[in-house]
């Protein structure tokens, strides 16, 4: 048979009573905790290169007599000689402090730098002029 009889529902159980919990006093209104501020992060400060001002100084006028010596030949140095007084300075100054100063090494390097190519330059420069007068002397019993 497809279909079976029907069963009969068993006996419904007595639901027992709810608990109910005794009554109690409201609790008083709490404030809310009072959250404080973090304290404030405070950073110590990097500590002070002895000199790094004079080894910007000089690595500022090492780029300035960088760019100078292709244009000008003579000028670059005299400001090259004085950022490598600067720079040597200012990392005399750090190595008695125990520091290091990558500013005046910076500024040492782009000072000599220019420095070389304003001697080399100057140098060709006048040997060049002084041929050229040799040479102009020459035509002279020409014209």
């Amino acid at each position: 048979q497809p279909y079976a009889e029907p069963q009969q529902p068993a006996e419904p159980q007595p639901y027992a009573q709810p608990q109910q919990p005794a009554y109690q006093q409201p609790q008083a209104y709490q404030q809310p905790p009072v959250y404080q501020q973090p304290p404030a992060y405070v950073q110590a400060p990097a500590p002070k290169v002895p000199g790094n001002g004079l080894g910007i100084a000089g690595l500022v006028l090492g780029i300035v007599g960088l760019v100078l010596s292709f244009c000008v030949p003579v000028l670059p140095v005299l400001i090259c000689i004085v950022g490598v007084i600067l720079s040597g300075v200012s990392m005399s100054k750090a190595k008695k402090a125990g520091m290091k100063n990558g500013m005046a090494v910076a500024g040492l390097v782009c000072s000599i730098i220019p420095l070389a190519i304003s001697i080399i330059s100057t140098i060709l420069i006048f040997t060049g002029a002084l041929a050229g007068f040799g040479a102009l002397g020459s035509l002279d019993s020409y014209l």
